[in-house]
């Protein structure tokens, strides 16, 4: 009898064995775990962002007052979520509304295709600015976990990318439309190996200028200024000289990007000419009034690091 009570015992274990192997086979159990554990991340980064508990503090402090060089890349990610007050809620709800779709199964590959987007971007952003380890690879994890999903209904994917791009249908010039393509994308290839941009020609480069494209733009503070034998009192200016021609400047009575001012070089003469373009009221009741000032100066490098204006005419327009 003791045989036989054992024999039962090992067959039952076996059948339980089975069944447990049987069930850690189904694809299903781990879907199930794939969208619940993205879908509770998600959400979780999707409620911090809406309720404004992500991307509003830089820390430390002091990096407020960091220059663009200074800045290192969680400071720029964080400044830039943070800007705007709306930008973080609607990035949430993007994070949200997909993950919510994700408990549900037959809502599963819609949230996962709606989600795909804001994990890869995610994953870029934290890679691309270099942000804190374990966020980075907490960010590989859940673009895995969305791909693995879409894996998971790769079939009804295929569905849909035979329904988008409609193999059945027969359309007319299909080949005269093939060739124009190809000419339009070869086109745009060629004009990118020799680009110029407006903003920036890589050519373009001065000793006012810097090298911007490599964040190296020179800052000029102001050190003295003087009309005629007279020294005015010192005020905060600091001037730099763009690419392209822009000028802009940071003083005590405006602010850096306050004013449209364009500037031409000719290094032959040593001449500068400035044309500003700016807003003014006579009185603090009074409408704007709208100044063209053109002006033009002699500039002088004195050694390394020292520059010399001196100005020759200055003509006001009023608008």
């Amino acid at each position: 009898m003791a045989a036989n009570y054992l024999y039962l015992d090992r067959t039952t274990a076996k059948i339980g064995m089975k069944k447990l192997v049987s069930f850690l086979k189904k694809k299903d159990l781990y879907l199930c775990i794939a969208r619940y554990v993205l879908a509770g991340e998600m959400m979780g980064y999707g409620l911090m962002k809406i309720v404004g508990l992500q991307a509003k503090i830089i820390i430390p402090f002091s990096a407020w007052q960091h220059t663009l060089e200074e800045t290192t890349g969680p400071h720029l990610a964080w400044a830039f979520l943070g800007y705007s007050w709306w930008f973080p809620i609607l990035l949430g709800l993007f994070e949200f509304v997909p993950a919510a779709l994700l408990l549900f199964r037959r809502t599963t590959l819609l949230g996962a295709l709606l989600l795909f987007p804001m994990t890869l971007s995610v994953f870029l952003i934290n890679y691309s600015l270099n942000l804190w380890r374990i966020t980075k690879r907490l960010t590989l994890i859940l673009l895995l976990l969305n791909i693995i999903i879409l894996i998971f209904d790769r079939k009804k994917l295929k569905q849909m990318l035979d329904i988008a791009i409609d193999k059945k249908s027969k359309l007319k010039g299909v080949k005269i439309e093939m060739m124009i393509n190809v000419l339009i994308i070869s086109a745009m290839m060629l004009h990118s190996l020799f680009p110029y941009h407006p903003f920036y020609d890589k050519s373009e480069k001065n000793v006012l200028m810097g090298n911007w494209l490599t964040k190296h733009p020179y800052e000029w503070d102001l050190v003295s200024e003087k009309i005629g034998d007279s020294i005015l009192p010192y005020h905060t200016v600091k001037a730099y000289f763009g690419p392209n021609g822009f000028y802009s400047e940071i003083n005590d009575s405006t602010n850096n990007g306050e004013d449209f001012i364009h500037y031409s070089m000719h290094e032959e003469d040593h001449l500068l000419k400035f044309d500003f373009h700016r807003y003014l009221r006579y009185r603090p009741d009074a409408q704007l009034t709208y100044y063209y000032l053109t002006g033009e100066y002699r500039y002088d490098m004195i050694g390394d690091s020292l520059l010399s204006l001196q100005k020759i005419v200055v003509i006001l327009h009023k608008g």
